[in-house]
């Protein structure tokens, strides 16, 4: 019983390590795109 109590555990663990990683990509797509768009128009208007 404390094995498989274990298990579920881990697995439960494993799963939300899964999810906060894709919700960082997300995040980090999110910033690039706007963040990334304001950088590079000013980079042309200085140029």
């Amino acid at each position: 019983m404390l094995e498989a109590s274990l298990a579920r555990a881990n697995a439960s663990i494993a799963a939300r390590n899964l999810l906060i990683d894709t919700l960082r990509g997300q995040i980090a797509r999110l910033r690039r795109m706007q963040f990334g768009a304001s950088s590079e128009k000013l980079t042309r208007e200085i140029a």
